[in-house]
């Protein structure tokens, strides 16, 4: 898949997972893309994309609070200024994202100019944005009921979800 898209408003997006994106015949743009535009993206995992976890070619969006690893070139682009904040989130390594000339020592996902980055966590924010488990099942040659319980931890009023699976 492509891109989630910000053309136009003031919106807020969060509590998602955003992996495996930006792929394009071209790759100029990231799993987010943000033109021109001013959101809010907080609280989520960015991860594991095709050159670019956010790519911005215009606007001020304001990225705090996620964990933005693991993705291809860079977790966050910006290919001009002004500068762009995304503070306070985790890059993947304690030492920070990595830039050549601001941070050349991190190891975590690479930014590139026009990025105020600093401060960084040092942890990956806590808990996750969606706890799920377990993580796989073996049912076997058993008869097996499972009852599952999907709870955003971070959110309202931590809302459940509860199903039951029976084999």
């Amino acid at each position: 898949w492509q891109s989630i898209i910000f053309y136009n408003g003031t919106n807020t997006f969060d509590y998602t997972l955003v992996q495996y994106g930006g792929s394009s015949y071209d790759y100029t743009y990231g799993a987010i893309y943000i033109a021109n535009v001013s959101p809010t993206i907080d609280h989520n995992i960015i991860r594991y994309n095709h050159y670019y976890g956010i790519y911005i070619s215009g606007g001020t969006p304001a990225i705090t609070s996620n964990e933005i690893v693991d993705n291809l070139q860079y977790g966050i682009y910006r290919i001009s200024s002004p500068t762009i904040t995304a503070e306070n989130n985790w890059w993947g390594d304690a030492s920070g994202p990595y830039h050549p000339t601001l941070n050349p020592s991190g190891l975590g996902n690479q930014v590139s100019d026009n990025v105020d980055f600093d401060p960084w966590l040092t942890a990956p924010p806590n808990p996750p944005a969606l706890e799920i488990s377990p993580m796989s099942l073996d049912f076997g040659d058993v008869t097996t009921q499972l009852t599952f319980v999907i709870q955003n931890a971070n959110y309202g009023n931590g809302s459940l979800l509860n199903w039951t699976i029976e084999e």
